[in-house]
C-alpha cells in the first residue's frame, strides 16, 4: 500500500494535480475519522423516523397559484405561524396561517402585504408573551423596502404594514429576532449609493402599570419589590417581567382571595404582558368568647351580648325569625339592634355591646356582624327562642261577709 501511494504520488505533478492529491486527501481523512475502511462499502442509511411521517402534509396555500419561501416560528404556548410569498396572479404577496396550541388545523391564511405591488422574502418570529412580528421586502414601484406587521397574543389579525426601511434606496434580506424581554430586532442590507450596508431597527415593548385595590385590614408586598399596599399601591412594571404578590391580612382579619388578575388565597404571579389591576380582599374575623344574657326570654325584653372588639372594625347586631306566621309582616320578622364599644382607659381594651329586641314569639337566628373598611366578616350567630309573656294572674274582689 505505501509502494502504491509512493508511485501515485511521483507520478503526479503540476499545481492542478497536486490539487487533486491534496482533495483525496482529504477525502480519506474524513472516511477515517468517520470509522469507515478503505476496502469496506459504506451501510445503507436507515430511513429517519420522525414524529412528522405518520401524520400526511397538509396543504397551507391555496393550490392554483406557485408560493414559496416558506418560514415557520413556534411561541412559548405552542402557538405556531408560518408565513411565505405566494403569487396571486399579478404580483408576490406574503400570507401567514397560524395554529393554535394543541390544534390540529391551520388558520385560512391571510394577506400581510398589500396588493398591487411585489412583496417577498418574509421572516417571522414569535416572542415570550406570544407576540408575533413578519418582515418582508416589497417593491413601492421605485425601490424595494423592508415591512413589516405585528399581532399580539390571542389576536386574529395583524396590524397594518408599516415601512421599517428608508426610502430612497433599495433595502434587502430582512431577518428578524426576538428576545426574552420582548425586545424585537430587525436587520436587512441596504443600497446607500455606493456601497451595501446592514442596518437594523429595535422595538423595546413599552413598561405597564400594575395596580392593587385593597379592602379591608393588611398589606399586599410584591418580588421584586414594587409593590407595598399599604402605601405604594400602582407601580411601572418593564414588559414580561413576572410579579409575585403576597397578602398579609393584620391580626383582627383573614384574606378572603384575589379578584382581577388574579384569583384563589395563595401567592399569586401575573405576567407584565400588559397593564395589570388585581384587588385583594381582606375581611375581619368572626367574633369570638361572645357572653350572651339570654337565659328564657320573653318578647320585647332586651338580649345583650359582649365581647372583644377588634381595632378598626365596627358591629351590627340584626335577628330573623325562621318560621312565617300568619299576618306576619316582613318587619315582624327581621329585627335590627345597636352595637356600642367603649375603650378601657387604663388597659386601652375595646370592648363591644350588642343589643337587640324581638317582638314576636319564636325562634330566632341572631347575628353579629364584623365591618372593616366598608368590608364585611362572616358574622356569628346564635339561635333564641323567644317566649310570649304569660298573662298577668287575675285577682277577684272580696266579698264582705254579712248576716
Amino acid at each position: 500500500m505505501i509502494l502504491e501511494w509512493s508511485a501515485l504520488r511521483a507520478s503526479i505533478s503540476g499545481r492542478s494535480c497536486r490539487h487533486v492529491l491534496r482533495r483525496v486527501i482529504f477525502a480519506i481523512v474524513l472516511m477515517l475519522a468517520a470509522g469507515t475502511s478503505l476496502s469496506t462499502s459504506a451501510p445503507a442509511l436507515a430511513t429517519p423516523l420522525g414524529p412528522w411521517l405518520p401524520n400526511p402534509p397538509i396543504d397551507l396555500s391555496t393550490t392554483g397559484q406557485n408560493a414559496q419561501g416558506p418560514q415557520v416560528a413556534t411561541g412559548p404556548d405552542g402557538t405556531t405561524t408560518i408565513t411565505w410569498n405566494r403569487y396571486n396572479g399579478s404580483n408576490n404577496i406574503v400570507q401567514a396561517a397560524t395554529r393554535a396550541a394543541n390544534a390540529t388545523t391551520f388558520s385560512t391564511p391571510i394577506d400581510l402585504s398589500t396588493t398591487g405591488q411585489d412583496a417577498d422574502s418574509p421572516q417571522v418570529a414569535i416572542g415570550p408573551d406570544g407576540t408575533t412580528t413578519i418582515t418582508w421586502t416589497r417593491y413601492n414601484g421605485r425601490e424595494y423596502i423592508v415591512q413589516a406587521a405585528t399581532r399580539t397574543a390571542n389576536a386574529t389579525t395583524f396590524s397594518t404594514p408599516i415601512d421599517i426601511s428608508t426610502t430612497g434606496q433599495n433595502a434587502f434580506n430582512p431577518q428578524v429576532a426576538t428576545g426574552p424581554d420582548g425586545t424585537t430586532t430587525i436587520t436587512w442590507n441596504r443600497f446607500n449609493g455606493s456601497e451595501y450596508i446592514v442596518q437594523a431597527v429595535t422595538a423595546t415593548p413599552p413598561p405597564s402599570v400594575l395596580t392593587i385595590t385593597k379592602t379591608g385590614n393588611g398589606t399586599v408586598t410584591s418580588t421584586p419589590a414594587n409593590i407595598n399596599c399599604g402605601t405604594t399601591c400602582t407601580a411601572t412594571i418593564a414588559n414580561l417581567i413576572n410579579i409575585t404578590l403576597t397578602a398579609t391580612p393584620t391580626a383582627e382579619s383573614t384574606f378572603s382571595g384575589w379578584s382581577g388578575d388574579c384569583t384563589g388565597t395563595s401567592t399569586c404571579t401575573v405576567s407584565m404582558t400588559q397593564a395589570r389591576n388585581v384587588t385583594a380582599t381582606f375581611t375581619p374575623r368572626t367574633p369570638s368568647k361572645i357572653r350572651w344574657n339570654t337565659g328564657k326570654r320573653t318578647t320585647n325584653q332586651p338580649i345583650t351580648s359582649s365581647f372583644t372588639a377588634a381595632p378598626d372594625t365596627t358591629y351590627t347586631i340584626t335577628a330573623t325569625s325562621n318560621a312565617a306566621r300568619r299576618f306576619q309582616t316582613r318587619a315582624t320578622r327581621t329585627a335590627r339592634g345597636t352595637c356600642k364599644i367603649t375603650t378601657n382607659k387604663k388597659t386601652h381594651k375595646r370592648t363591644a355591646t350588642c343589643t337587640i329586641r324581638l317582638k314576636q314569639a319564636g325562634t330566632w337566628l341572631v347575628k353579629i356582624t364584623p365591618t372593616q373598611n366598608g368590608s364585611a366578616g362572616t358574622p356569628a350567630t346564635k339561635t333564641i327562642k323567644i317566649r310570649t309573656p304569660r298573662p298577668p294572674a287575675t285577682t277577684h274582689p272580696t266579698v264582705p261577709v254579712t248576716g
